[in-house]
């Protein structure tokens, strides 16, 4: 039997053409974005064009935060940003966009993760209207978890360079304490070497005619 019930047409949901701005960027990875792909100085220019007031002593977090906060709108901010990173990365954009297969876009993203450059490949990954939410999914657990690394590296950096400063510092006190403990003792040695006899510090005069008759 035919089913007569009117059905409405559903079009088929396709993937867009062209890249993505960031504000159709799913927002769960908008902080990722502006932590991988900005510089501090570009967060700060974005915020600064953007006309976002901050508090007076507001930090490089609170920065962060109120940008990531506007990213998903459609507005001066955002589309300011999206352009600041297009022409940014333009050249690993242009070169990704080349290609519309999940296999070859991860092979890309493994070379560049080799070479630890990946702040552009994530933003031409992120934006592409090709790439697979599996492999969406795998990068962006790779850059979160590469947060995490680079803060334990940090801190472990910030822990030996606590070190040897303290150790500088040590030193530092040692040398200045042999430095004035040598400089003390300058005026004992002086008082330890017996001063020489007026008498041979003079002088015998010249008679140059005994001298002659003795040669």
């Amino acid at each position: 039997m035919c089913d007569l019930k009117k059905k409405y047409f559903i079009p088929p949901q396709t993937k867009p053409c062209r890249r993505l701005k960031i504000w159709e960027v799913d927002r769960s990875y908008h902080c990722a974005i502006l932590g991988t792909c900005l510089t501090l100085s570009e967060l700060h220019k974005i915020i600064r064009q953007s006309g976002i007031i901050l508090a007076p002593k507001a930090s490089d977090y609170d920065a962060h935060r109120a940008l990531v906060s506007v990213s998903g709108q459609e507005g001066r901010s955002a589309r300011l940003l999206t352009r600041l990173l297009d022409k940014k990365y333009q050249r690993t954009v242009v070169q990704l966009m080349r290609l519309s297969d999940d296999k070859s876009l991860h092979s890309v993203w493994q070379n560049a993760m080799k070479s630890g450059d990946i702040a552009g490949h994530f933003w031409a990954l992120v934006t592409h209207p090709l790439v697979g939410e599996t492999l969406m999914d795998q990068i962006y657990g790779e850059v979160h978890m590469l947060s995490h690394l680079v803060g334990a590296s940090n801190r472990a950096d910030l822990k030996r360079l606590a070190s040897l400063e303290e150790r500088v510092a040590f030193l530092n006190r040692g040398y200045a304490n042999k430095t004035n403990i040598s400089l003390a003792l300058i005026p004992l040695r002086s008082s330890a070497c017996p001063p020489l006899p007026k008498s041979s510090l003079i002088s015998r005069p010249i008679n140059t005619e005994n001298d002659r008759k003795s040669l």
